[in-house]
């Protein structure tokens, strides 16, 4: 069964009770494997997309299904009704599909959105995503980044910091901003575990930067790697998952291969 708290000790640099999953994004053709049915109808609209993206994450061993949202009138129609949707223990990491940057929209604007995400009581944690080319600087980005982190944490939830770019900000940017974890991708230079080594004091660490490497391995090779980084990190600070922002196509035995370490932690 899902258990949210286990998550959110992970981002609290907490001893969790066993290995922890966090998975970004699923490509649609592996979400509907991992589902074992297929149809346009999982994915109609925000509120099926959300109830399908959450059966795909309890599948998967999950503790919390990440939801990227849009916001219409003013509401995310996506979190109507979740509460009672989602399985049993699960709650959401919930961030909006288009950062700040990116869009170059209002900061009042996307300060609420952020707000209401973290007001809302099926959300456990929220994402701020953007692209790390469309920032212009370190200072732009610090100011922006703890304002958000700052009206999210009065609200009680705890800030993932997500690079969806290809060139990512600097890690040590993101170390001081107050974000609880960072969301890794394969457009991140460093290793994993180098990552985990140095920076798993100021935040959690969040997937992986092995994306491509993953893809093309042997399942034996994919296990004793996941398992390598277990057994570094103890599962603390740490939770594993593809690296997947834009949900790119992954080989259904390789991603098998990553959910077969996770389960074997738990």
């Amino acid at each position: 069964m899902a258990d949210y708290r286990e998550f959110l000790r992970i981002l609290a640099n907490q001893e969790p009770g066993r290995a922890v999953g966090f998975e970004y994004a699923w490509e649609r053709d592996l979400a509907e494997r991992l589902l074992w049915r297929k149809g346009a109808h999982l994915w109609a609209d925000e509120k099926a997309r959300a109830c399908s993206l959450a059966e795909t994450a309890l599948r998967c061993r999950m503790d919390c299904v990440v939801l990227e949202l849009l916001e219409e009138d003013g509401a995310f129609p996506g979190l109507v009704g979740l509460s009672e949707a989602l399985p049993r223990g699960m709650k959401a990491a919930a961030g909006m599909r288009a950062g700040f940057f990116e869009t170059g929209g209002g900061f009042e604007t996307f300060r609420r959105d952020y707000e209401k995400l973290a007001g809302d009581p099926a959300v456990c944690a929220v994402i701020i995503r953007d692209r790390g080319e469309t920032v212009p600087g370190k200072e732009a980005f610090r100011e922006i980044s703890r304002e958000i982190t700052a009206a999210v944490h009065g609200l009680g939830k705890p800030c993932i910091w997500a690079d969806c770019g290809q060139e990512p900000v600097p890690l040590d940017w993101a170390a001081q901003c107050g974000f609880d974890a960072v969301h890794l991708t394969g457009a991140y230079p460093a290793e994993t575990a180098d990552v985990w080594r140095e920076f798993h004091e100021e935040f959690a660490i969040l997937g992986d930067t092995r994306l491509s490497w993953l893809k093309n391995q042997e399942p034996a090779q994919i296990i004793a790697y996941c398992e390598s980084l277990q057994a570094l990190t103890g599962n603390k600070g740490f939770a594993f998952g593809m690296g997947n922002p834009q949900g790119e196509p992954v080989p259904y035995l390789s991603y098998i291969s990553t959910l077969s370490a996770l389960v074997r932690g738990q």
